[in-house]
């Protein structure tokens, strides 16, 4: 299959076009900006996860956090 078939379109506003623009690094596309954001967000969830469990006594094990598994296997 073509890499275009596995490609969706997004909209965006002129003013969110600009912001993940900005963002690009040489060489990198749309998709490698839009990947970067969505993984820094998955690390903000489970970080502040934890600091609710810290803050409020409740340890448990890594591996019973489904959005630590989530991220950690990609």
């Amino acid at each position: 299959m073509s890499e275009t078939k596995d490609k969706v379109r997004v909209y965006l506003s002129p003013k969110h076009w600009q912001d993940v623009n900005g963002m690009r690094e040489p060489g990198e596309s749309f998709d490698d900006v839009v990947g970067r954001m969505v993984d820094d967000l998955k690390l903000k969830k489970i970080l502040s996860e934890m600091d609710d469990m810290i803050e409020h006594g409740e340890f448990v094990d890594l591996k019973d956090v489904p959005e630590y598994q989530k991220a950690i296997q990609g």
